[in-house]
């Protein structure tokens, strides 16, 4: 007996269809023949013909389940296909991710090693550096060995501020120097153009004064022609010979005049051009110069302070120990300013004179020679104090306002005596030149 197969239809549940991939296989129900209801007016059979019905039946039904299990085994396998295929994209899907994360993870942990290798370095170094400071301050706190250290520290101190202040000295030694050579050269050079200018009016002058008498020799002879009367026609052969003579010297002669004069005027350009390209050039050096010294004198006090900052802070050991330079420049522009506050705010009739006057200096000056700009510069503009201002410009401006002769005389010059007056007033006078000079060259 031939199986009947029916037409495959795609939009049955259970095909091949990717859209129906994952729907229930078909209840039996779905796939066996209609059967129609028994009719009511059917005839009951009996018990006779029960088992030639039943085989008739079964043999009925044989194709039928033969075609639904074929049809179940090929959706069947569809769907293992369709299984396959998306547990092995699933499978290489997480094949890769795992791969991602392998790499991140192991990029993570190099960078954490790094990152610990590098702290563990640091912790070593800070551990390192902290045993030594313990160290050090431990030998700091021996008593045993806090004194010989100190003492070597503050020895030390004050001989780096010895060095620093003669280094201050010779820089501004050396600045001195290059000013009033520069000064001198440009004086010199000055008082050189002028002697040359006056001698170049006094050749040009007396070229003009042999021009103006040769022009009136000539016409004073020409007047006393005329006044004879002589003329071409009627004049001897040998006036008119010394006449076109006189003609032709007098052209030469102002011929070889303007040549002079023409040869002078450039002689006397050149000699300005070449004295003003050599003041040029002095003005240039002597700003190098001031600009040199004043980046080394910065360079040496940045220097000192930074040393000073470095040093640790020691207290005092013993009173009968030489004071320092610091200190005692410290000390000195103290007193200074003490008695000079003093001055200005009592009434008391004080009689000064040259010898009691608090001088802008180290040490009490002699005569007025000794109130120079180097002697006040190094007092006013010194580092190892810091009184005065902050720059070197605002020190030497707070120095003049006290200094100004006017208004010194009409303060003080009244409490001055008599016997003193004349040196006090050059004093102050001095005082006042040297510190426009420091102004100048700040």
């Amino acid at each position: 007996m031939a199986s009947y197969i029916p037409p495959h239809n795609p939009t049955r549940p259970g095909t091949a269809d990717p859209s129906t991939r994952f729907q229930r296989v078909p209840h039996r129900s779905q796939t066996a023949p209609v059967r129609p209801p028994p009719s009511s007016s059917a005839h009951v059979p009996d018990r006779i013909h029960r088992p030639i019905l039943h085989v008739r039946q079964v043999e009925l039904a044989h194709p039928v389940v033969e075609l639904r299990i074929n049809h179940n085994h090929d959706v069947l396998v569809k769907a293992l296909d369709a299984v396959s295929k998306t547990a092995h994209k699933e499978s290489e899907r997480i094949r890769y991710d795992l791969h991602r994360l392998a790499t991140i993870v192991e990029s993570g942990a190099t960078s954490l090693t790094n990152s610990i290798n590098t702290l563990e370095s640091a912790l070593r170094k800070e551990e390192a550096r902290v045993a030594r400071d313990f160290h050090y301050i431990r030998q700091i706190q021996d008593p045993r060995k806090r004194g010989p250290e100190l003492d070597c520290l503050e020895a030390t101190l004050q001989e780096s501020e010895k060095q620093m202040a003669y280094e201050y000295t010779r820089l501004q030694t050396v600045r001195n120097s290059e000013l009033e050579r520069a000064e001198s050269t440009a004086s010199s050079l000055i008082q050189a153009k002028r002697n040359e200018e006056a001698r170049l009016a006094r050749d040009l002058q007396r070229l003009h004064d042999a021009r103006a008498e040769a022009r009136r020799r000539v016409d004073d002879e020409l007047a006393s022609l005329a006044h004879r009367g002589l003329t071409e026609w009627t004049c001897p052969c040998f006036i008119l010979g010394t006449f076109a003579a006189f003609t032709t010297q007098r052209s030469k002669s102002t011929t070889e005049f303007n040549l002079e004069a023409r040869r002078v005027t450039d002689m006397r350009r050149e000699k300005k051009r070449a004295i003003d390209a050599e003041m040029l050039r002095l003005t240039k050096v002597r700003n190098d110069c001031r600009l040199r010294i004043d980046a080394e004198i910065s360079r040496f006090m940045t220097a000192e302070r930074f040393t000073r900052a470095s040093q640790p802070q020691s207290k005092p050991q013993r009173t009968h120990q030489q004071k320092s330079q610091a200190q005692q420049a410290r000390e000195a522009w103290q007193r200074y300013e003490d008695t000079w506050t003093e001055l200005s705010n009592s009434d008391a009739p004080v009689r000064l004179n040259f010898h009691n006057i608090p001088w802008p200096a180290f040490s009490q000056p002699t005569g007025v020679a000794q109130l120079n700009s180097r002697s006040i510069g190094a007092f006013l503009l010194s580092s190892l104090h810091d009184g005065g201002g902050s720059t070197r410009r605002e020190r030497i401006r707070n120095a003049m306002r006290l200094w100004h002769p006017d208004k010194w005389m009409g303060r003080y010059m009244g409490r001055v005596d008599p016997r003193h007056a004349q040196s006090v007033k050059d004093g102050v006078n001095a005082v006042a030149r040297a510190l426009t000079e420091l102004l100048a060259t700040a």
